[in-house]
């Protein structure tokens, strides 16, 4: 464990997304966590509808610590959380993600087996609302857009990178490290890939990504999201 006593923590950056957020840390507060010292960080960036509320409900069955970064952008609220860590295996995952109930277990197994790694990635299935077309699901646009990360392959090192809502890192490479601001979403500005920049940088000098098959989520894909608009 890390002088926190800790072994893991989950970070997740949330803004104005109540009831995408509440389903989250619903399905967290159904992972299996047996013996594991773990707790989990969110950072509001300066959200005006319930998510106080949320966060407030959430914390009577979750080992929660929340933040508040008023600066809008992920990559600062990001920041912010990364200044405070302390336990030896991050999981990164964003507000709008189920996860299996063994998530946190498979990573933190991983670690341990994997100890000269420092990146670490698992699947991430879009759940697309009911009726969407079957072409959208099966596009290969759905890598980029809705974060589909598939790979057919056992535990282990890979050659290409995770998305956002799904892979972990190890504390000693957090120390120091911090987002570029420019990139990831603002408000109503949308600059995307502050995670793939940040994974580039970690992944420098050889460290491959292990991916973990066991450690995997849904996406929740929102019905706006798959109009042409």
């Amino acid at each position: 464990m890390s002088r926190s006593g800790l072994d893991v923590t989950i970070l997740l950056t949330t803004r104005n997304r109540a009831s995408l957020l509440e389903a989250t840390l619903r399905s967290m507060a159904s992972l299996d966590v047996a013996g594991l010292a773990w707790d989990v960080l969110v950072v509001d960036n300066g959200s005006s509808d319930d998510t106080p509320r949320v966060l407030a409900a959430a914390a009577a069955r979750l080992p929660l610590r929340v933040m508040t970064e008023p600066a809008l952008g992920k990559s600062l609220a990001l920041n912010a959380a990364l200044r405070t860590l302390m336990a030896p295996l991050v999981i990164f995952t964003d507000d709008d993600v189920l996860y299996a109930q063994g998530w946190a277990q498979a990573y933190v197994s991983a670690a341990r087996r994997w100890p000269d790694a420092r990146l670490f990635g698992g699947p991430i299935e879009p759940l697309f609302p009911s009726g969407t077309p079957l072409w959208l699901t099966q596009h290969r646009f759905c890598e980029g857009a809705f974060a589909r990360f598939a790979c057919d392959a056992p535990e282990g090192p890979i050659d290409h990178l995770p998305f956002g809502p799904n892979f972990a890192v190890r504390g000693a490479a957090l120390e120091g490290f911090q987002l570029d601001p420019e990139l990831g979403p603002a408000g109503s500005r949308y600059p995307v890939g502050q995670d793939t920049a940040m994974l580039r940088r970690l992944s420098a000098g050889g460290h491959r990504v292990i991916f973990v098959p066991s450690a995997s989520v849904r996406h929740v894909i929102r019905d706006e999201q798959i109009t042409t608009r």
